[in-house]
């Protein structure tokens, strides 16, 4: 298999795969991985959108990606998580929601309504298991008082706040909260 990257124009990259059947893989934007398993071809793009073209037909598989036109773009849609311990969308705020990438990467955005007086336990839950994480993920998360506070993802889908050094001022911001479901 010959393999080159090249320039498609000025302002996206591309990688093109050449076998005796002619596949060309182009990503657009940034390429987190792209490698041969025993499966076959494995890319996981950071951002935007990836277009297989084969001479030999496409298989694809895995959840939430829809194929129109040769581009496989995600296809699942936020949802919401259950709050515990009074916790609540913050209002007029993003609101607090998760999604699967095609990449199989979880995202978890929007900022919770905290309660006074919480400052530590189980403050929402994923409830959809194939949004979970396999193993137990930590992040650091913001909160208007800068208290040290952690969110730990458990693999039971609990979303637990852990570590506050007091109060937690209101809120939590799960900005730039993301796991894997694959591994």
């Amino acid at each position: 298999m010959l393999a080159t990257a090249k320039r498609q124009d000025n302002a996206k990259s591309a990688i093109q795969l050449l076998s005796p059947s002619q596949h060309i893989v182009q990503l657009v934007d940034q390429v987190a991985a792209m490698y041969l398993d025993r499966s076959g071809l494995v890319i996981k793009a950071l951002l935007g959108g990836v277009l297989l073209q084969t001479s030999s037909g496409l298989r694809v598989q895995g959840g939430n990606v829809d194929i129109g036109g040769g581009l496989v773009r995600n296809s699942s849609t936020w949802s919401a998580i259950s709050f515990r311990q009074g916790c609540a969308q913050l209002e007029s705020w993003q609101a607090v929601t998760i999604k699967k990438r095609p990449d199989g990467m979880v995202a978890l955005r929007g900022i919770v309504s905290v309660p006074a007086g919480v400052t530590s336990g189980v403050i929402g839950v994923v409830d959809d298991p194939s949004l979970r994480p396999k193993a137990g993920e930590v992040f650091p998360v913001a909160t208007p008082i800068n208290v040290n506070a952690n969110l730990f993802v458990q693999s039971n889908g609990n979303l637990e706040i852990w570590n506050a050094t007091g109060q937690l001022g209101g809120w939590v911001s799960f900005s730039s909260v993301e796991w894997s479901c694959v591994d």
